[in-house]
């Protein structure tokens, strides 16, 4: 099955069940529009969005936006009958996005790069991220890891974040990246167990939005990601993760943006230059590259 991304245009509301029939010549389809973005506002205050015109103007734009799932032989076809039906203001096909591959350097847990920041001397000025909630938009996470249980965040009834791909709070970790992206962030200090993480008393918050042994995941479902991370008080959010080329990912940047988080993507580790269309070149994004041991 493939993904259609559709906005409807102002003033237009799908029928209630969701649900659109059309026809056309020998194409007949009956199609079931799903909402991308939760609509909870979490903790954000709704003032926020009312002082800010661009603000509001975006939530408008994320309460129109639905996918559609196809059938792979009629993608082609189902998107040239939205185009016709001039009730979209846009429309085009959900984006793939891929985890950045685990480093496979077998001495990774010397962590040269905490080194290479100087963290540590940052850690003794007093700063180790303490009330600091950062969210994990990944593959998951492993909640029992002895090395991360301790700084996962709660949200009062035993969870520790969000799946996005299904709506659940189940984050099983099948490809672990996540789990090792977690780590290097926030991994307990001083616990005699594993390693620690830049920020070792910061909170993670875990938000599924890639799947499988390769973590794969739908722009669509990490940008609902990103807004969730949002409503819910991440004051950062990373993202290991691309391209991120769609409109959807670069309208969660700027919505996360202009609620005063600081929104981090990876640059990738393929040596490949980042541009303005990748998710880690929006102009609201710190993008982060890497280097070895010897720079």
């Amino acid at each position: 099955m493939k993904k259609i991304v559709v906005v409807t245009k102002k003033g237009i509301d799908p029928h209630k069940e969701g649900t659109m029939n059309f026809a056309k010549e020998n194409m007949a389809f009956q199609l079931q529009l799903k909402k991308v973005y939760d609509q909870e506002e979490g903790i954000r205050a709704i003032k926020e969005t009312e002082e800010n015109p661009r603000l509001q103007e975006l939530k408008d734009e994320m309460n129109r936006t639905f996918t559609i799932e196809v059938e792979e032989k009629n993608e082609a076809a189902v998107l040239r009958l939205l185009e016709e039906q001039g009730m979209f203001e846009r429309i085009e096909a959900d984006e793939k996005n891929f985890q950045n591959s685990n480093p496979n350097d077998p001495f990774f847990s010397s962590l040269y790069g905490i080194k290479k920041i100087q963290a540590d001397a940052v850690w003794n000025s007093g700063n180790m991220g303490s009330e600091v909630l950062v969210a994990v938009v990944d593959s998951g996470i492993d909640v029992d890891h002895e090395d991360l249980k301790d700084n996962l965040w709660d949200d009062g009834n035993g969870n520790h974040g969000f799946n996005v791909i299904n709506g659940s709070n189940n984050l099983t970790d099948i490809s672990h990246h996540g789990t090792h992206v977690s780590g290097t962030i926030g991994a307990v200090v001083n616990n005699q167990k594993g390693v620690v993480g830049v920020a070792p008393k910061c909170r993670i918050m875990a938000i599924k939005g890639l799947d499988g042994p390769n973590g794969c995941g739908d722009a669509t479902n990490l940008a609902n990601g990103i807004k969730k991370a949002v409503d819910n008080g991440a004051k950062v959010i990373n993202n290991s993760w691309g391209p991120g080329r769609s409109t959807d990912i670069h309208k969660a940047i700027e919505y996360a943006y202009l609620h005063g988080v600081v929104v981090v993507f990876a640059a990738g580790n393929d040596n490949n230059s980042v541009s303005a269309s990748d998710a880690a070149g929006n102009p609201y994004v710190i993008c982060v590259g890497a280097t070895d041991s010897n720079d």
